[in-house]
């Protein structure tokens, strides 16, 4: 199981790998993601274009909010994207939530290392564009606000 950084690092290669020039339209984009109908915090939320070009990824704050940024600024590609969505978080080899002073220590040991193990938060079909069934259309002029609400057991 990948961590929220590897979809993150990921996205990110593939944004610095393909680029983007002048000639492409952008628009800023944002909303926010909830789970349950709850608010999903610490999820990387990708849009990938249909007709390809670099991603737009975020980071969904406390309050499941995110703004889509590129390598060239704020925003995304106008026009359809397929959405992923992936939120993980750590825990004790034992199963028992992290305590502070566990996260002091996740902060100095290297992945392969760690006494702590990742989980998805959300059922892993929504970390992949093409099984998520997530999507959205990305407006030149428009607000762009989305809300994505998922569900279903992790």
């Amino acid at each position: 199981m990948k961590s929220r950084f590897g979809l993150l690092a990921v996205a990110l290669n593939l944004v610095f790998l393909v680029g983007c020039g002048s000639d492409l339209a952008t628009a800023p984009a944002s909303g926010v993601v909830l789970y349950n109908g709850q608010p999903l915090a610490e999820a990387n939320v990708v849009f990938a274009p249909e007709q390809g070009g670099p991603a737009s990824i975020a980071l969904t704050g406390p309050d499941g909010k995110f703004a889509l940024s590129m390598n060239s600024g704020r925003g995304a590609l106008v026009g359809k994207h397929n959405v992923s969505i992936q939120a993980s978080e750590r825990y004790r080899a034992d199963g028992k939530p992290l305590s502070d002073a566990d996260r002091q220590m996740q902060q100095t040991e290297s992945d392969l290392q760690s006494p702590f193990r990742v989980r998805s938060k959300i059922p892993e079909t929504y970390g992949n564009p093409e099984s998520s069934g997530l999507s959205a259309e990305v407006e030149k002029g428009s607000e762009n606000s989305f809300k994505f609400e998922l569900s279903g057991k992790s």
